[in-house]
């Protein structure tokens, strides 16, 4: 069983921030130091300063990032920048924006809510990762999690509900309550926030959440630091310590989208001909001009159960489709489970990453002559002024992929899902001190 409760939020003061877009960020992990320096001359009180903060060479044990975060947070609340709620609420999030599909450009709304979320150790009843984690990211925000006493982003979690019942639930509320705040963020998505204050509404939610297993979509990091937060912390006995702030949305809804993450490598002399000769013993290649990467990635879509990638060269694109299966089995322990061997960022690592240019697991988590784009033009462009020596382009991870992959107790490799759009960091924080 999963305990799911409203909070007591704590979130920018509307009276005095006009305009979120001004101050809030997203997720820590996919902020770059061009990001950071940006958001921070964006505006005083923007909430990278506590969330992403900078780091400095004179820093010390008592003058850190994590120190500067505490003093700020705990001003920003003395000055009611960030104000906290009188009573516990959840607090619904919806999320309008537009993604382009082939030749068209949809229009989306995505609706979940804030709650806090009873920690529980990973198990098919209660909760369930999909990917593997590092400890440098846990590290960090282990460090700024206990320093500040609160968490500042949303663990992201998906739930399986053929019936719509958030979905109805708020459809009552936006047609009949006005928005806390909105916004329009760095991605061009309308953001609204509502306060869910009813209490047969709080009730409702709370007691539909109890059997509904979840799978950690984004913020696997943030989810093992609060499993050790709360260890840590249980001499204490506060009872909020066992809770970490989670934002909930239903799998099922056409607007949950997983995005591509597409590589590129780096520090590599290739022989073409040499290549092409081995990519023919396993794929079927198509080649097209670097103008036609469009045509492309609808052909790549179309070929999406055979496995197909755009390999990336300075002169020329290749669209390479898979065999068969049976011909590149031997590349696989025989321990991994089948499901694991016929992903498409799998089979790119251990066909072609691993067995020709010899990454290892080990460059893949250091990022040693490795990179990862989001944009499948960026990674043409990157590639043609040099600033990598080849790129790959990948279909999306499919959301029932992620969950038979979690069912068995398995993870993906780190980047085989970007979900789209990101939350907000700052919206709503969940400080587990009174």
């Amino acid at each position: 069983m999963n305990i799911v409760k409203p909070f007591k939020g704590i979130l920018y003061n509307k009276q005095i921030i006009k305009d979120l877009a001004q101050v809030l960020t997203p997720p820590y992990d996919i902020i770059d130091p061009k990001m950071q320096d940006e958001f921070y001359k964006l505006h005083p009180y923007n909430f990278i300063r506590i969330d992403y903060g900078k780091r400095y060479e004179n820093d010390n044990e008592t003058n850190n990032v994590y120190s500067r975060a505490k003093e700020y947070f705990n001003n920003w609340q003395k000055e009611s920048i960030l104000v906290k709620d009188p009573k516990p609420n959840f607090y619904l999030l919806v999320q309008d924006f537009f993604l382009k599909t082939n030749e068209n450009a949809d229009s989306l709304r995505r609706i979940g809510f804030f709650g806090v979320y009873k920690l529980s150790s990973f198990s098919p009843q209660t909760i369930m990762p999909h990917e593997k984690t590092q400890s440098a990211p846990k590290e960090d925000r282990y460090l700024l999690t206990k320093t500040c006493g609160a968490y500042f982003s949303a663990v992201f979690s998906i739930y399986d509900d053929d019936s719509f019942t958030i979905e109805n639930i708020a459809k009552e509320i936006i047609e009949n309550t006005e928005p806390y705040f909105e916004f329009t963020d760095y991605q061009k998505v309308k953001n609204y926030l509502y306060k869910i204050e009813n209490p047969n509404l709080i009730e409702q939610i709370s007691n539909f959440m109890k059997d509904k297993p979840l799978y950690i979509a984004d913020g696997h990091h943030r989810y093992e630091t609060a499993l050790r937060v709360a260890n840590d912390l249980k001499h204490l006995n506060n009872e909020q310590t066992d809770y970490t702030i989670m934002y909930f949305t239903n799998l099922r809804s056409k607007s949950l989208k997983i995005l591509p993450t597409h590589r590129i490598l780096h520090n590599f002399h290739i022989d073409i001909n040499h290549f092409k000769d081995y990519i023919k013993q396993y794929f079927h290649i198509k080649e097209f001009d670097l103008s036609n990467l469009k045509i492309a990635q609808n052909e790549m879509e179309k070929n999406r159960e055979f496995h197909s990638f755009i390999i990336v060269m300075r002169d020329s694109l290749f669209l390479i489709t898979l065999k068969d299966f049976k011909l590149i089995e031997s590349f696989y322990n025989d321990q991994i489970p089948m499901v694991l061997k016929k992903l498409d960022v799998n089979i790119l690592y251990y066909v072609i990453l691993k067995n020709y240019f010899k990454i290892t697991e080990e460059d893949l988590i250091k990022q040693k002559n490795i990179s990862y784009e989001k944009d499948s033009f960026e990674v043409v462009n990157k590639i043609n002024n040099i600033i990598g020596s080849i790129g790959f382009i990948l279909n999306s991870t499919d959301v029932n992929e992620l969950t038979e992959i979690s069912k068995i107790g398995q993870t993906m490799p780190q980047k085989s899902t970007y979900f789209y759009p990101k939350i907000p960091s700052g919206a709503v924080i969940y400080s587990f001190y009174e």
